[in-house]
């Protein structure tokens, strides 16, 4: 599914660099992941594996990553509260529209739906702008349906 909202030419992601991870580790003072604490990562039974396979990509440029499997309900508890740190969950969006995706990052909403309690004045000016220019929009077809 391809959302209207979204331009993937514009919009460019990262790329696959294991070299570039391990220079920039480095450069923050972790040589081959040396002196860095072991990373716990939770997660739940059906995700074990996937997991696994993170700790794995991880550990390869030196990040030691310790998976933690528990049950469903845990994580969310923990997730809610703000205690997991590093954690796989899964979700669904609501509707077809990147504003449901990037509400998840509002900092001004609570866990649910910010469990990483991501919070960026930039991204809350850029949120509440978009919002504004999508309910404008939304207003001004609906009164044109009204009056036709």
């Amino acid at each position: 599914m391809r959302f209207a909202s979204f331009d993937s030419v514009k919009v460019k992601g990262y790329s696959f660099n294991p070299e570039k991870a391990k220079q920039l580790l480095a450069e923050a003072g972790f040589t081959n992941g040396k002196s860095l604490p072991t990373i716990k990562l939770l997660t739940i039974p059906i995700y074990g594996d996937l997991g696994s396979y993170i700790a794995n990509e991880l550990q390869q440029v030196g990040i030691n990553v310790q998976v933690e499997v528990i049950q469903k309900s845990l994580l969310m508890e923990q997730m809610a509260k703000g205690s997991a740190t590093f954690f796989r969950g899964s979700w669904i969006a609501d509707y077809p529209d990147a504003e449901n995706y990037l509400s998840v990052f509002y900092s001004k909403n609570p866990a649910p739906p910010n469990y990483t309690r991501y919070k960026n004045m930039v991204y809350d000016g850029l949120y509440e702008r978009a919002l504004a220019e999508k309910m404008t929009h939304y207003v001004i077809v609906c009164i044109s349906k009204w009056i036709n």
